[in-house]
């Protein structure tokens, strides 16, 4: 089977649902002072470990991968997947991630 237009909308399609998930990471100057901040960022964070136990970082890694050949529908959604990138580093410690094997 080949990598259709269909199937390219529908992985796209995807791709664009955990981006906007992702991108909620804005907190109001009101919230900050209230108690829903740590609540916010342990949900961000229980995100971020869901995504990474079921296996969807990889699958972000592999369609990237996949990105390359010439034929590939998906090389339209390379920004769309550094967006996805940029959004998974957010806030996280530098040092840590240069560290991790």
């Amino acid at each position: 089977d080949e990598f259709n237009e269909e199937d390219w909308k529908l992985v796209q399609l995807v791709l664009t649902l955990f981006r906007n998930l992702l991108a909620i990471h804005d907190i109001s100057p009101i919230q900050k002072a209230g108690e829903s901040t740590c609540y916010f960022l342990s949900l961000r964070d229980q995100f971020l470990q869901l995504l990474s136990r079921e296996n969807v970082m990889d699958i972000f890694l592999v369609i990237t991968q996949t990105i390359e050949g010439r034929n590939s529908l998906l090389r339209h959604d390379n920004l769309l997947l550094l967006e996805i990138y940029h959004y998974i580093l957010l806030g996280q410690d530098v040092e840590l991630i240069a560290k991790a094997p």
